[in-house]
């Protein structure tokens, strides 16, 4: 690429050739964006939306082993003569209220999957028609004969 600077007393010009697209009046209040960024983005939106956040299944998964092995505990302790009046309640309170939350749990995490995916596609959808409205790329190999063109004439012009 060829570049001019010129100097004057108030002001510093600088020319280059290369081409720049500017979108038409009818596309007011939109920015343009380098393809490649634009491809970072898309590629960490992408990664955002398939992470799913398991912290209610791990918490859910926690609570019914605690709730089932509290349950299951009390089939020993039925038989043991001379225990507190107070423990088999107890027990009854801790494996049921675990096992009522890790349903709950469940139900959540399924909610929010349900809504994290409507999210992602929602933000697929909108990402794609973005993109539509991008010039369509230079074919690849065209640049690298483009460049290997370039180098040629600078070498050969030195």
């Amino acid at each position: 690429m060829s570049e001019e600077r010129r100097t004057t007393e108030t002001s510093l010009v600088w020319e280059t050739h290369q081409k720049v697209l500017v979108p038409p009046d009818d596309m007011e209040g939109r920015f343009g964006i380098r393809i490649a960024d634009w491809k970072r983005i898309r590629q960490c939106a992408s990664e955002a939306a398939g992470s799913p956040r398991g912290w209610l299944l791990m918490g859910a998964s926690a609570l019914f082993g605690i709730g089932a092995s509290t349950l299951l505990s009390l089939i020993p302790l039925a038989g043991t003569p001379g225990s507190d009046p107070w423990v088999i309640p107890l027990y009854i309170c801790v494996g049921v209220f675990s096992l009522l939350t890790a349903i709950v749990f469940t139900a959540l995490d399924c909610q929010e999957r349900k809504r994290e995916k409507r999210w992602s596609e929602r933000l697929k959808e909108d990402m794609a028609d973005v993109e539509s409205m991008f010039p369509t790329p230079p074919v690849e190999s065209e640049g690298v004969q483009l460049r290997a063109e370039t180098a040629t004439r600078e070498v050969g012009g030195a």
